[in-house]
């Protein structure tokens, strides 16, 4: 089943369309609904198999092996685990600096982050090429339409009854990503909005108390401290622009501020800062090299593609938190 958030252009529908059409077996276009993707996929459960007992999200770009289902059903055999999620690769990560250092940074959450919260039964489902149990789907009330991250939102209500999840770290498939800084950006935007829409509904949840507050609330301490970090740690880039802002304000005091007493304040203050990020981009070089196994260029690159997306992340938090709303514009 295909869905599609609008008509396809004339020009794409060969291109595109032809060659999913020998597999579909219908297609649904929702271009008016209110954040058409959850509400598209609340609406294909409804038109799936009455017997169908597992959901697989697939994005229509990505190109799936044919053992996928083969490979992944078998984990369901426990009743207790409501949905296994795959790494997201990509097919067009060679040929320039940016998309490779674009694919390194996918490459970082699905082969450090996803793992370790593994561990722990704290994974995100992060949507394609991933499978969810429909039962467990309909238990918690479908995908809530209120988020644009509705994969990873539904996630954490499913943890917090109690069910298992499961990380396999094995690609089944490749997609496509985006094909400019633009395109990047808005995703990137995208992510950061869902993510802090997703910890303003469920802050009290993930609370070291949250269990006495709620009896019904299962997160273990782990799963709760993985989904706070995940949601503040976006967050982390604007406080990464005010350190590297630090440094400049401390020039500025040394210049104009009275060497008596004031001076030797503000330089021990303000290096503070600068010390953290300095760790920070330590720490984020150590584990690209170490994890994925680059180059201390490609790690280098992959870091400054990253922190170039900072602004557009302050901006949705910001957006989401009412904080400069008409900024959200420039994005």
């Amino acid at each position: 089943m295909t869905l599609s958030k609008s008509l396809p252009r004339r020009e794409s529908i060969k291109l595109f369309w032809s060659p999913v059409n020998w597999t579909v077996r219908g297609r649904i276009l929702c271009p008016g609904w209110r954040n058409s993707f959850p509400s598209a996929l609340n609406f294909a459960v409804t038109q799936t198999d009455p017997h169908a007992e597992i959901i697989g999200i697939i994005d229509a770009d990505c190109d799936v092996h044919p053992d996928f289902l083969r490979e992944l059903i078998p984990a369901f055999a426990d009743p207790q685990v409501a949905f296994v999620q795959t790494p997201q690769d990509y097919s067009d990560s060679k040929g320039d600096i940016f998309s490779e250092s674009t694919y390194r940074g996918y490459k970082c959450f699905f082969e450090v982050s996803m793992p370790a919260r593994n561990e722990r039964n704290a994974i995100i489902f992060a949507g394609t090429m991933g499978l969810i149990r429909k039962s467990v789907l309909e238990e918690i009330g479908g995908w809530d339409e209120w988020c644009i991250t509705e994969d990873g939102e539904a996630s954490l209500r499913i943890l917090k009854k109690g069910y298992q999840s499961l990380y396999i770290n094995r690609a089944f498939g490749s997609g496509m990503m985006p094909i400019n800084f633009e395109g990047l950006k808005k995703q990137r935007f995208r992510w950061c909005f869902g993510g802090i829409q997703i910890l303003k509904k469920h802050w009290e949840a993930l609370m070291p108390w949250a269990h006495w507050v709620d009896p019904t609330n299962k997160l273990t301490l782990a799963q709760r401290y993985y989904y706070l970090v995940g949601g503040l740690g976006w967050f982390s880039d604007v406080f990464n622009l005010l350190f590297a802002f630090f440094p400049v304000l401390g020039a500025v005091f040394n210049l104009f501020s009275s060497p008596v007493k004031v001076r030797p304040l503000t330089d021990t203050i303000l290096t503070i800062p600068a010390v953290f990020l300095f760790l920070h981009i330590l720490r984020f070089i150590w584990v690209l090299r170490n994890r994925l196994r680059v180059s201390i260029g490609m790690a280098v690159a992959t870091m400054y593609n990253f922190f170039s997306l900072g602004w557009a992340v302050t901006l949705a938090w910001s957006s989401l938190l009412h904080v400069g709303y008409w900024l959200v514009r420039w994005c």
